[in-house]
């Protein structure tokens, strides 16, 4: 990876794979509440943390192949399931501030 401008920061990859992680989870932890209001939150959660764990155990697999990347690294995985962690608490708070509101337009009648 080439060297960032500003100042070194201790791990900052495993930060980087957990933010990314996090976006993305958050944005189906939200799916899953929205499309099923029923649903429960530590469901939504599950489905999140599981989404990054497997997701994050492709990636690894896969970065084997791809020059200049090294794969297999646990800590890379943990960081992606901690995003999916993250996403949890996060999308919590966004349905919580959103959930109630209705999000689909109204139907256009002609």
């Amino acid at each position: 990876m080439p060297q960032m401008p500003g100042p070194e920061i201790p791990h900052m990859d495993k930060i980087m794979h957990a933010t990314y992680f996090m976006l993305g989870s958050t944005m189906l932890y939200m799916g899953v509440r929205l499309q099923n209001p029923d649903r429960s939150w530590w469901q939504a959660s599950l489905i999140a943390i599981g989404f990054c764990a497997l997701v994050g155990l492709s990636d690894e697999f896969h970065q084997n192949f791809v020059p200049g990347r090294s794969g297999n690294d646990p800590y890379d995985w943990m960081a992606d399931v901690l995003g999916g962690f993250l996403a949890s608490g996060l999308g919590g708070l966004i349905y919580s501030w959103v959930g109630g509101k209705r999000l689909v337009a109204a139907p256009i009648h002609r």
